[in-house]
């Protein structure tokens, strides 16, 4: 049986499901839909943009130490634009991303805030890392988890409301010593 790592524990691909489907039965009926709306919305839809939301795993060699990640087709549907406006988000530097090695783009599900927004902390140290170096290696430098910050990771650190000076401080040092 699969297992998914999560959080301190590891847990079977049944039991993330059901977990899955509690939290999803929680939010809706917190929605209280009245019924005479009910008419508006189409069930299917609905559940097809649920299930975009979810990253999916490649198996990659880097999901396991930056991933999950979406692929373009899922970040279309949940973020409900083309790809030429992903693409065009990814070549000004407004969404990180990194090409698999078949050509395909992979976007890092840390980077997105509930409502498919792009954390704008992380567009700073991405962009001066991608200056410098590769989409993957900046990638695993904002995933990679940082004694100099407490243990979290650059990404975690710049996603939680946290001063964002000491990341972009580190990632000047580390470009500085990329460049020597």
């Amino acid at each position: 049986m699969d297992t998914i790592e999560h959080g301190p524990h590891k847990q079977t691909a049944d039991e993330f499901k059901r977990e899955l489907r509690r939290y999803v039965d929680e939010r809706i009926d917190a929605l209280q839909i009245p019924t005479e709306h009910i008419d508006l919305l189409d069930a299917r839809a609905v559940a097809g943009h649920m299930i975009a939301s979810i990253p999916a795993l490649h198996l990659h060699p880097y999901d396991e130490a930056a991933g999950p990640f979406y692929d373009s087709a899922g970040l279309e549907k949940w973020l409900g634009v083309s790809r030429q406006a992903i693409n065009k988000r990814v070549h000004s530097g407004t969404l990180i991303s990194a090409r698999l090695g078949g050509g395909k783009h992979v976007y890092p599900a840390w980077q997105f805030m509930p409502n498919g927004q792009v954390y704008p902390a992380l567009l700073p140290a991405w962009l001066l890392l991608r200056k410098h170096s590769d989409a993957w290696t900046a990638i695993l430098w904002l995933s990679a988890d940082d004694p100099e910050l407490d243990g979290h990771s650059a990404a975690d650190w710049l996603t939680s409301d946290r001063d964002p000076e000491p990341v972009y401080a580190a990632a000047r040092a580390d470009v500085a010593r990329w460049s020597a």
